[in-house]
This record gives C-alpha cells, structure tokens and sequence, in this order.
C-alpha cells in the first residue's frame, strides 16, 4: 500500500530497501521508518519542543484524547492512519486497545525516530500531510490530531465507508497558562477546517483539568507554539511557579 512519493507507483520492499518500477529507492532506517520526504531539508517541530513533548504525553495526561478516540472506531480490523502523528503517543495508546493495522506519518524526521523506538509493530513514514505516500482508498480511518491537514489527500486516502477523525484546541485550551503569563490573555479562535469533500457526523468536546508540577507546566508551555512567541521574561515566570 506504500507508495513512491515521486512516481506513484507502488513501492516493493526489496532486502533493507523500498523500490518502484522507475528505480526509485529508499532504504528502511536501521530503527525502521521509512523516509519518504521528497525535501531533505529538517523540517517539523524543533528538537526541544518534541523532548518537550514526549516527556508530557509519556505521563499520560492526554490519554483521555485517546480513549474517546478508540470509542469513535466501530470498524472491525480497521487500517488506521494518523497524518501527522509527533512522536507516536496517540497511535500508540490506541493500537493497544484495539487490533488493526496502525501506520503514522509525520514531517520530522526526529519525530518519527521517537515514534518507531515506542512500537516496532506500527509502521511510521516521514512524509508531509499533503502527499502522504499510500495508495487511494486504503485507510478506514484517519487520525489527524493538531496537526496540518489537506482535504484532497484525506479524501483520496479514505476508503468510501472511511471516517476522518480530528482534534483541536478549543477557546479555553491552556487558558490557565496563559493567565500565569500574560497580562491580557486571550482565549483561542476555534478551528475552522476546510474540508469540503466531508461531511460532519458529529463534534464532540472534552474539557477536564490536570494538576502539574512545575516541570510538566514547562513541558506542557514548550510544546506548543506559544513557547516560540513569548518574551522570555514572560516565559520566566513559569519558572517561579510552585508545585
């Protein structure tokens, strides 16, 4: 079902080595990914902010994301893909509750490595959202999870039957952090998706509140974008914050 992002046409897994009929190869990094990136220049989120990431998610705190997640998927088996998948968390939570078959695709390449160390049994590929390299109609479902999407790629990777399942910040996402660093913080504009090949069954909001200690306050703030826009004077405050 993999497919060459130049040509697209079927790539065959030959030894240690992916290859198309026009001789278009690449080769299955040694933890087990497979690039297929058509630009080789570092792209994604940076180093500090995935570490940032990964320590955060690996305690758990958004596991309620994937436990609604696993409710929405009523497909018995299904191919599951998460377009945009980080580090893996999501994926991984959810191929541990339910058996199908499980790939992740994300731009960073550090991201990706970080995601196939976690679970040898997921199949993970570096590729943007807007040419995700697998074939048409070959996913159940479609996991994109604050992450960039692309309705014409979405809508050809979908089986008929197929459900695309997204998440997003809503109005009040973080609002407690920035109230500990802003002076006017305000509140998120919702997402608007541009999806006009889909129609919308449901949206559903989960809302709940965590206790943190200082060190998964700064995890959780440097994840985000909002680490890269703020003063570090402003940033600094969290750093006075007490468990």
């Amino acid at each position: 079902m993999i497919i060459c992002p130049k040509c697209k046409n079927e790539l065959l897994k030959i030894d240690n080595t992916y290859k198309c009929i026009n001789s278009h190869s690449y080769d299955i990094a040694k933890s087990g990914y497979l690039n297929l990136l058509l630009s080789r220049v570092n792209t994604g989120d940076s180093k500090e902010m995935l570490i940032s990431r990964d320590n955060f998610l690996g305690q758990d705190f958004y596991l309620p994301i994937a436990e609604l997640i696993v409710e929405k998927i009523s497909q018995p088996h299904p191919v599951v893909i998460d377009c945009g998948c980080g580090t893996g968390y999501y994926l991984n939570c959810i191929s541990k509750k339910i058996p199908g078959v499980f790939l992740g695709v994300d731009i960073s390449k550090i991201a990706i490595e970080k995601a196939t160390k976690k679970n040898k049994d997921i199949f993970y590929v570096v590729a943007s959202n807007y040419n995700v390299p697998f074939m048409n109609e070959c996913a159940d479902i479609l996991l994109n999870i604050f992450a960039p999407y692309c309705d014409s790629e979405f809508n050809r990777l979908l089986k008929p039957n197929g459900k695309l399942i997204t998440v997003s910040a809503n109005i009040n996402h973080l609002q407690e952090i920035k109230k500990l660093i802003y002076n006017t913080p305000h509140i998120n504009i919702g997402k608007v998706y541009a999806l006009p090949s889909f129609e919308l069954l449901e949206e559903q909001v989960l809302e709940y509140k965590i206790m943190l200690s200082q060190n998964n306050l700064i995890n959780l703030f440097k994840m985000t974008p909002y680490y890269f826009k703020t003063k570090s004077e402003d940033f600094e405050k969290l750093l006075s914050v007490k468990a």
